[in-house]
């Protein structure tokens, strides 16, 4: 019982002072973000959209474990308000980030350095009130400092950054004007599969988190509030049927070739031959050039 209750008191005393850590860090990195007057150079992020439930964790631990790029880790999650500064700690330290890891629970991966989709990162400048955002949406400051992120967290890795963050699909717009040459890999479920997944964890997510089953659940399209008082299937078709038109369009502002699709029953089947196919089209190279 008193082991019980110290253990409690030393987790309670370490959460607080890693609180205070982690807001010290967060004042230091935005003082670096203001200091740093970068014109726009030639960095080329790639994001992993589609569905929930389209098998894209898999897609994004895969390629994270070959390719030779800089992702959001668990790590990193955790310290989402200065990734800059905690990825020059692991510089410093000679940490390199590997993971190894391809199961999850739902999108939550399990390791330290696994992939994360950190939401919370995004949150820092996109509204919380909706998904589909376009440039008018974010001020200049706003632009900049996403921008400014990025392009030191590729110069002190020397390495692109990829992010699987499916809100960002609805986000390409905005995006794309703060990234020109940014990459996207689409990966496509069976339209009924799909459904039949998000409807299972929908109800699950009511068993497990106590959350309505009929309350709006995740990726939020352009006109979801018109959905809301649907029933829970009816909001799942539109939810699907919303995301796939809007990347139809969304797609258009991209480059031609800064564009890949991918069908999740494709993938399954050839993991590695797909990797290599993105590493072709977007001139990535695997880790410690093992292709």
């Amino acid at each position: 019982m008193k082991k019980t209750i110290i253990y409690k008191i030393i987790k309670k005393i370490i959460i607080f002072f890693l609180k205070i850590i982690k807001n010290i860090v967060y004042i230091f990195e935005k003082i670096i973000l203001l200091l740093i007057n970068k014109k726009k150079d030639n960095i080329s992020p790639v994001f992993i959209v589609w569905a929930p439930r389209s098998w894209s964790t898999y897609l994004y631990q895969e390629i994270t474990n070959k390719l030779d790029l800089y992702y959001f880790s668990n790590y990193l999650s955790y310290f989402y308000k200065s990734p800059i500064i905690w990825t020059i700690i692991l510089k410093i330290f000679g940490i390199k980030i590997k993971h190894n890891s391809f199961s999850s629970d739902y999108w939550n991966t399990k390791w330290l350095f696994s992939p994360s989709e950190c939401g919370s990162f995004w949150y820092r400048w996109m509204p919380k009130n909706r998904d589909y955002v376009v440039e008018k949406d974010l001020n200049l400051k706003q632009k900049k400092e996403i921008y400014k992120t990025f392009y030191l967290l590729n110069k002190i890795t020397q390495k692109e950054i990829i992010f699987k963050n499916l809100n960002c699909w609805q986000r390409i717009q905005a995006l794309v004007k703060i990234f020109p040459n940014m990459k996207i890999i689409h990966i496509i479920r069976n339209k009924d599969d799909n459904f039949k997944s998000i409807y299972k964890w929908r109800l699950n997510f009511e068993k497990i988190y106590w959350i309505n089953k009929n309350k709006w659940w995740w990726i939020r399209p352009k006109n979801f509030k018109k959905y809301s008082n649907l029933s829970i299937k009816k909001q799942i078709e539109k939810q699907i049927t919303d995301l796939n038109n809007q990347i139809k369009k969304d797609k258009l502002f991209l480059k031609k070739w800064h564009y890949y699709e991918i069908k999740y029953e494709d993938f399954v089947k050839k993991p590695d031959f797909f990797i290599e196919d993105i590493s072709i089209k977007f001139n990535l190279k695997y880790k410690n050039n093992e292709k």
